[in-house]
């Protein structure tokens, strides 16, 4: 996704002195996709920095923004600053694996004048500070009005009770714990394997699509897709 700057004029006659700068560029903000071209004089403002910046002005939660960062992270070329900020989401260079990503943390923190076990404390830090934000994420998504509208689009009030019902469990783990499933880092299954029915966990083949609701609107993929375009995406 890219972090653009719409080119549109200010509304100076609105205020003594004209717009103040913050209130213009906060007005101007926008995310579109990674192929918008550019019109007039938009500008492209799309770095980690920004992001961290400015990424409150139009995400919808820590979670979101934090997803944009990692999106573009690159710690091969990333500047102190940048690897400052991607510790500090608890983040991670989506080319290296887990161990490479922790190397490459402790090592930078090393080299900044921490001891080894200072290091690892830092990251643990980091982490419950992460964490912290993560379940506050999971827990405007899963109580927000979009997903129960998600629901209702797709599935008649009984069958809604029935979802939450068949779900209850899940989706505490979700908005307490911050636990998606095993696809997604979780350290054990979440409400997005029992989506999914993911391969290899106790939902497959009974999750979702098992249930055999009878829909309002659109397909069983829609409605998957639907409930994940809240919980994993953060669009609400």
């Amino acid at each position: 996704m890219k972090l653009i700057l719409k080119d549109i004029p200010k509304i100076d006659s609105l205020f003594v002195g004209g717009e103040p700068d913050e209130m213009y560029d906060k007005r101007r903000m926008t995310i579109e996709e990674d192929s918008y071209v550019l019109q007039g004089n938009d500008e492209d403002i799309t770095t980690v920095e920004n992001w961290n910046k400015y990424g409150s002005f139009i995400c919808t939660d820590y979670l979101q923004i934090r997803d944009r960062i990692i999106d573009i992270f690159d710690w091969s070329t990333a500047t102190d600053l940048e690897k400052d900020l991607i510790i500090s989401y608890f983040g991670y260079d989506k080319s290296l694996d887990i161990a490479t990503n922790d190397t490459n943390k402790i090592t930078y923190l090393m080299g900044k004048g921490m001891s080894q076990p200072e290091s690892e404390m830092f990251l643990i830090t980091a982490y419950s500070k992460f964490h912290t934000k993560e379940k506050e994420s999971c827990q405007k998504r899963s109580n927000s009005e979009k997903i129960s509208e998600v629901m209702l689009t797709f599935l008649s009030i009984p069958d809604s009770r029935d979802f939450i019902e068949t779900t209850k469990g899940l989706l505490d783990l979700y908005s307490q714990r911050g636990v998606f499933g095993v696809d997604y880092g979780s350290s054990g299954v979440g409400i997005i394997d029992y989506i999914n029915s993911t391969t290899g966990t106790v939902y497959e083949n009974v999750g979702l699509e098992s249930k055999g609701y009878i829909l309002n609107y659109g397909t069983i993929t829609d409605f998957k897709n639907s409930l994940l375009d809240v919980l994993v995406n953060g669009n609400y």
